[in-house]
C-alpha cells in the first residue's frame, strides 16, 4: 500500500496561512515521494500534519495540541506552530525546521496508531531527504529513447519557484549532457491536477511525442529534433 497525499497545513487564530501551505507544497511532495519508496503498510489516503499558533488553540479549546487522530485511511496530527520565530527564519531553515519536525511527528504517529511501516517510512525518508539536500525538482517521466539511431534519455521534470511550478522537457545524450531543454507549461503551487497531466513519452519515426490527459489542449505535445542537435549535442 501507499501513502496517497502528506500535506503541512498551517493556521494562526481563526486564519488559514494559504500562502504558507502553498509555499512548502514542494516540500509535501518530496517528503511523500521518499516516504512511499518504503513505506508498505497499511493504505493511508490522507496524512495531514497541522501547525497551528496558540492563539488558535485558545479559540478553539476543543482542538488538542498535539493530538493524533486515526479515522479510516485518513490521519491527522496537531502541532504546535511558532509563527513569530518562524517569520525570522530563512527560506532554508525554514525547510529543515519543517523537515526535522514532521520526521518527529511521523514517529510519534506510527506510535500511537499502531502503523510500524510508517517509522521505517520516516526514517528512510528523513535521511534521504537530508542526503538530497532537500531538493525538491523531482523528474516526473523519464525513458531511454533512440533517435536517428542514438541512444537518448528524455525526461519531463517538476521544477519550483516561490509562486510556482514547472514543466520542463530534457534530452539528455551520454553523461547528462543536456542537449535539448523547453519548459512546457507552468502552474501556481498547490494546484495538484498539474502533477497528473503527463502520462507517457513516446517516440513515433523520429518525433517525441508526450501523451497526457485530454483535458489538456496542448497534449499529444510534438518535438521534432533536428539530427544535427542528436549528432553533435549542440545545446538549445
Amino acid at each position: 500500500m501507499s501513502i496517497g497525499r502528506i500535506m503541512f497545513f498551517f493556521r494562526d487564530g481563526h486564519n488559514d496561512l494559504i500562502d504558507i501551505d502553498n509555499q512548502f507544497y514542494p516540500l509535501c511532495l518530496l517528503l511523500n515521494r521518499l516516504l512511499n519508496e518504503k513505506y508498505n503498510g497499511r493504505k493511508i489516503k490522507f496524512l495531514n500534519l497541522k501547525f497551528s499558533t496558540e492563539e488558535t488553540y485558545q479559540l478553539y479549546p476543543k482542538s488538542v495540541r498535539y493530538y493524533t487522530h486515526y479515522y479510516k485511511d485518513t490521519i491527522f496530527y496537531n502541532d504546535v506552530f511558532n509563527i513569530e520565530a518562524f517569520n525570522l527564519m530563512t527560506k532554508q531553515e525554514k525547510n529543515y525546521f519543517l523537515w526535522e519536525r514532521a520526521y518527529e511527528i511521523l514517529i510519534e504517529v506510527s506510535v500511537k496508531s499502531k502503523i510500524s511501516e510508517l517509522a521505517v517510512a520516516a526514517e528512510y525518508g528523513y535521511h534521504k531527504g537530508l542526503r538530497m539536500n532537500l531538493e525538491t525538482n523531482f523528474r516526473l517521466l523519464e525513458e531511454n529513447i533512440v533517435l536517428y539511431g542514438t541512444n537518448i534519455k528524455a525526461i519531463l521534470s517538476i521544477n519550483f519557484d516561490d509562486f510556482n511550478m514547472y514543466s520542463v522537457f530534457t534530452l539528455e545524450k551520454g553523461y547528462d549532457t543536456i542537449i535539448f531543454e523547453h519548459q512546457i507549461d507552468s502552474a501556481k503551487l498547490g494546484i495538484e491536477y498539474f502533477l497528473t497531466i503527463y502520462k507517457k513519452i513516446t517516440v513515433v519515426n523520429n518525433v517525441i511525442v508526450i501523451k497526457g490527459s485530454k483535458d489538456v489542449d496542448y497534449l499529444p505535445l510534438k518535438f521534432n529534433i533536428p539530427p544535427e542537435i542528436v549528432q553533435y549535442g549542440i545545446q538549445l
